[in-house]
């Protein structure tokens, strides 16, 4: 039995390089439309685990730690358009709950490409929420935001406001003595 499963990786291994290089070439060869590309894949050609399948190999990654389970998880959401952001959720698990290495390293992998394509949205982001925890009076938020007007980071330099959060951080720590 464990042979069949060694075998089965080493077969979905091969699968997954081969399909890297035939997606590639697909990639090269599409044709366009309206800016988005199309890709048609024979379903056979990629490794997907089906419903029973997934579901024990997930709950093998999240219940015991499984690292073969959570290699063919890791094939499987390698044939999946975007599938990084999916497998996430478990290479979380397997690295800060069974310290697996590799899974560490899908994390530092998703997150670079996250960061790539989305440098705008984390931008955004990180505006909002600053501004957010100003708003509701977070002392850390108010001096990030007087460093940011001052600096121009983030932000357009604006001394006014980087002023306005100053005064707000002393409001903040003013002491209120009470009768």
């Amino acid at each position: 039995y464990k042979c069949m499963e060694k075998i089965k990786l080493v077969l979905g291994i091969l699968l997954g390089f081969t399909l890297s290089f035939f997606n590639a070439s697909l990639l090269k060869n599409s044709t366009t439309k309206t800016d988005e590309q199309y890709i048609v894949t024979n379903s056979r050609n990629v490794f997907i685990l089906d419903s029973v399948e997934f579901k024990l190999t997930s709950d093998s990654v999240l219940l015991y730690g499984n690292e073969d389970s959570y290699t063919e998880l890791l094939y499987h959401y390698g044939s999946i358009h975007n599938g990084s952001k999916e497998l996430l959720y478990y290479a979380l698990i397997m690295a800060d709950k069974y310290s697996y290495p590799e899974a560490s390293y899908n994390i530092f992998g998703a997150i670079k490409d996250f960061k790539k394509n989305n440098t705008l949205l984390l931008s955004e982001m990180m505006r909002y929420y600053l501004l957010y925890g100003a708003k509701n009076g977070s002392s850390s938020s108010c001096f990030q935001l007087k460093e940011y007007y001052e600096k121009g980071i983030l932000f357009e330099r604006n001394q006014r406001k980087a002023k306005f959060y100053e005064n707000k951080i002393n409001e903040i720590y003013k002491i209120k003595w009470t009768k």
